[in-house]
């Protein structure tokens, strides 16, 4: 008998865990409960709000959710023109990397 494959759910947010911000905590938050039950997988950057500058690895386990962090740049986000940046570069490093 064949054993039914497991699925992943996909996670794709600007803000995940280390990022303390509202946003960030309640994803994180429901990203791990999914986690009790199904493979997770969050597709991320680099902290660019509470914990900017904080540097999270590339790839890595926290509480069974795997999490892929890509590539983007981290500006001082209270400059509007800085804070479009940072949303393009996300918008399309997270675009190219879920391919």
């Amino acid at each position: 008998m064949l054993k039914k494959q497991e699925k992943t759910i996909w996670v794709l947010s600007e803000l995940y865990y280390p990022e303390e911000t509202g946003s960030g905590y309640y994803i994180t938050k429901i990203a791990e409960d999914i986690a009790t039950r199904h493979r997770v997988h969050v597709l991320t950057v680099q902290p660019t709000y509470a914990a900017r500058g904080t540097k999270a690895p590339k790839d890595e386990v926290h509480h069974n959710v795997l999490i892929h962090r890509c590539r983007a740049t981290a500006l001082n986000k209270d400059i509007l023109l800085f804070r479009l940046l940072n949303l393009l570069t996300i918008s399309v490093s997270v675009f190219f990397n879920a391919l």
